[in-house]
């Protein structure tokens, strides 16, 4: 796989925590995001999303603590 389909699965990743971030802040916290049926579903949609992107991602410069999005 190439560097740039790695920052592809880099920048869905980022983009994932982005879309659960706003979910939190709709329901005005995660306890009240979790509580709600839909706000559950969409965040562990987003978990489930990141760890199939992150799985995917074998390149050490992307994986290491070095490397600056």
């Amino acid at each position: 796989m190439s560097n740039k389909s790695y920052m592809a699965k880099v920048e869905l990743v980022y983009k994932y925590i982005n879309d659960i971030q706003k979910i939190i802040k709709r329901h005005k916290g995660i306890e009240a995001a979790l509580a709600d049926y839909e706000g559950e579903y969409a965040i562990k949609k987003c978990i489930t999303q990141i760890g199939e992107a992150i799985k995917n991602i074998k390149d050490t410069e992307i994986l290491s603590n070095n490397y600056m999005y």
